[in-house]
């Protein structure tokens, strides 16, 4: 498969995929507590200053990739961002029923050339991946390197050499993308056809909900 065994002692790469990643979960909607038990509200504490406070937040252990670029990894006091790692069919909602690997093999393929928010993992059951699987790039999360390097023990796999230059290609691509949808143009027939063919979120623009058609 596309997966490498890394030692516990090897450097960190962009690819590695790693479990117990902490991703943070909370929302500044809500009232946080504080750690002497009190509550704040975020919307207030922005009048007090930049000053650090303590609020408890859940912590959810994750599966997530290394995103960052190997010379960014590698300096001193550096940071590592990572993207959530979780099953192909949640991440890619268009094939959340599909069992056909005809249907799933065009999902992987003709799609992953146009849809730049995921990246395809495929299964593969000596790291863990009992299920099809895809890094999420719009859920990330950040560590400071040594952080990182403390949880080696629990890096999953690499990337080999060529499914990295894909990565690197999807990564380049998802944060520099331009905002032009590609349905903009259909009309409501050729929009109904595209959302049926793995694009459900595809939002219709007002002049395609226009029962004028002349």
């Amino acid at each position: 498969m596309i997966y490498l065994k890394r030692d516990a002692e090897e450097p960190l790469y962009q690819g590695d995929i790693f479990k117990g990643i902490p991703l943070a979960e909370f929302s500044i909607l809500e009232s946080l507590a504080t750690a002497d038990n009190t509550t704040i509200k975020w919307e207030d504490r922005l009048s007090e200053g930049g000053d650090p406070i303590q609020v408890l937040i859940e912590l959810r252990p994750v599966t997530a990739m290394i995103i960052s670029q190997d010379c960014d990894i590698a300096r001193d006091g550096g940071s590592a961002t990572l993207a959530l790692v979780d099953q192909f069919k949640h991440v890619h909602r268009g094939a959340k029923d599909v069992t056909s690997p005809k249907v799933i093999q065009k999902h992987i393929t003709r799609l992953a050339r146009i849809n730049l928010q995921w990246f395809y993992l495929p299964r593969d059951a000596t790291i863990g991946f009992t299920d099809r699987m895809a890094v999420d790039f719009e859920t990330t999360m950040r560590l400071d390197v040594m952080d990182l390097m403390s949880l080696r023990k629990h890096r999953l796999a690499g990337m080999n050499e060529y499914a990295r230059e894909h990565l690197r290609h999807r990564i380049a691509y998802f944060f520099q993308r331009y905002p032009v949808d590609e349905w903009y143009a259909l009309d409501r027939e050729e929009l109904e056809a595209y959302r049926a063919d793995g694009h459900p979120d595809a939002a219709p623009y007002p002049w395609q909900d226009d029962d004028d058609d002349a």
